[in-house]
């Protein structure tokens, strides 16, 4: 499905739309999920189970439930008590580093394209990347590194449903035709590409860095 958009290949494309983990960031769920199981004494498996078949992370991740609620609705799925720092701690630890080169990629590339971020994320973890970029590279935020940030806790809406691509595009102004959208999961890039949308499914963290190259 990856397909290399090196030069010519980006003719046609004003706008690049980048997901954040494992796109931008580096990604360990293990390392939060090992430190909650710790802690509750089940298996990781059977945690990351726990975490997957509820709704507390999807409505997190579109702003219908509060900080305080989703710490809340995840310490009594697991059975544990955390104090808020030390839950965002363990939550925020699954996040890794934001490279330079990535950092000086995403730069070069908002100066000769239309360049967003489309993200799953939450509350929580914003400030976490934002605080690793401003220590990292001195930016403010992810939102310094292109032109226009889409979180799906602020807009109320998360990949893959067709919605939210469907927002971004009405919002911007854009034909799906003339975007390239880079993912790390292959159902956010299928959806994206039953729209128009051309994709690139970054399979390893900095596979997209030397697939889109612009001449």
């Amino acid at each position: 499905m990856n397909t290399k958009f090196m030069g010519d290949q980006l003719t046609g494309i004003n706008a690049i739309i980048f997901d954040l983990g494992g796109v931008v960031i580096d990604l360990d769920y293990d390392r939060a999920a090992n430190q909650l199981a710790n802690l509750s004494g089940l298996e990781t498996g059977e945690l990351n189970q726990l975490l997957v078949s509820s709704d507390i992370l999807k409505t997190f991740e579109v702003g219908e439930i509060s900080e305080n609620e989703f710490r809340q609705k995840v310490c009594e799925l697991v059975d544990i008590q955390l104090q808020n720092d030390e839950f965002d701690r363990i939550w925020n630890s699954l996040l890794g580093v934001i490279s330079e080169p990535r950092v000086k990629k995403m730069l070069e590339l908002k100066e000769n394209f239309k360049t967003l971020v489309l993200s799953n994320t939450n509350a929580i973890h914003l400030r976490s990347f934002d605080k690793t970029l401003f220590e990292g590279h001195g930016f403010m935020g992810v939102h310094e590194l292109v032109h226009q940030a889409y979180y799906s806790h602020e807009i109320g809406m998360r990949k893959p449903n067709n919605n939210i691509y469907a927002h971004v595009l009405d919002d911007q102004n854009l034909s799906p035709y003339e975007v390239l959208f880079i993912d790390d999961r292959k159902d956010n890039i299928e959806a994206a590409q039953e729209l128009g949308i051309r994709i690139y499914w970054n399979e390893n963290v900095d596979d997209w860095m030397k697939a889109v190259v612009d001449k």
